[in-house]
């Protein structure tokens, strides 16, 4: 299949295509570089084509009518909760204007399916069912989290008036190698650049939460083989993409201090608007549907993300 990768250059997208390529699909990339790298995809482009393009551009109609992509997968946003408080209008123009010019392409250019990029980790709110699936309806509490549930409510009205098919991804907190502590934010690369130089580290949190809030984290490979499962299956559906373990934000931070050998410290800091108490993932749905389950524990997956990180020291 010809697949349109947009933010292939990034975390999750590069490591996705490293994936699609394996598996003999002729893919093409739509990357903007704001914090995608060039180097995450540079060898590989003997294989597939790279068009450095923003998402919002009218532009993009170039890229489909010269491609002609028969599903597009969709990474490429303003992936931070925080920047989406400090400056709505651009999560805004980046997020719901982005979509929307694609959803435009896929219908006028005739692809087949649309896969989204959502996020589970931000869209639920401070959710009082825990694990949480897909049928507790969202109640965001950032403008990221919003333009990501509008995002999934665009795909059902494209698909009511055009046929577009469409699978969307509730993704939990995803790290693993490639992922850098600016750009794509997580806490994950943070505490390991701060532990590696033995600075002090920030815990945000609330005053009755000491060890931090607590996420779900699931390892970039996992995410991948998700996304994969959707190119051929889960036509219509919104599936949560976790493991459904709870991990405290300061046992992250020790797991990477002893991990590092570091002599870092943390201290606290009250959480910022738009961070989630909690946010754990049901991911039943997916298994049942898409027979789909993460793989990598989060012990395993911190070590071969360090392993990573010292290749690139």
């Amino acid at each position: 299949m010809k697949i349109l990768v947009t933010g292939g250059a990034g975390f999750i997208g590069s490591n996705l295509v490293n994936l699609l390529l394996s598996k003999s699909h002729d893919v093409v990339i739509v990357d903007d570089l704001s914090t995608g790298k060039h180097s995450n995809i540079s060898g590989v482009l003997n294989q597939a084509k790279f068009y450095l393009q923003d998402i919002r551009s009218r532009d993009i109609n170039r890229v489909f009518e010269l491609e002609k992509p028969e599903i597009v997968v969709h990474l490429a946003a303003q992936a931070s909760v925080i920047a989406s408080v400090d400056n709505p209008l651009l999560d805004l123009d980046i997020n719901l204007k982005g979509i929307v010019n694609l959803l435009n392409n896929c219908i006028e250019h005739k692809a087949n399916k649309f896969v989204f990029i959502s996020t589970g980790g931000a869209i639920y709110g401070d959710a009082n069912q825990i694990p949480t699936n897909e049928t507790y309806i969202p109640d965001v509490i950032s403008p990221y989290a919003l333009t990501k549930h509008t995002s999934e409510n665009y795909l059902k009205v494209f698909k009511k008036m055009h046929g577009l098919e469409y699978s969307a991804l509730r993704l939990a907190n995803v790290y693993g190698p490639r992922q850098v502590p600016k750009g794509e934010c997580g806490v994950i690369p943070i505490y390991f650049e701060k532990c590696l130089l033995n600075e002090s580290a920030i815990l945000f949190t609330h005053s009755d939460m000491p060890k931090g809030t607590s996420r779900d984290y699931v390892y970039v490979d996992d995410v991948c083989d998700a996304i994969d499962r959707c190119l051929s299956n889960g036509n219509g559906e919104i599936f949560n993409i976790g493991t459904g373990v709870e991990t405290y934000t300061k046992d992250v931070f020790d797991k990477i201090k002893a991990l590092t050998n570091s002599n870092s410290e943390i201290f606290l800091k009250d959480a910022r608007p738009g961070d989630v108490r909690r946010g754990i993932l049901d991911c039943c749905k997916a298994k049942n549907i898409l027979k789909w389950e993460h793989k990598i524990d989060f012990d395993i997956g911190l070590k071969r993300t360090y392993d990573w990180i010292k290749t690139k020291k």
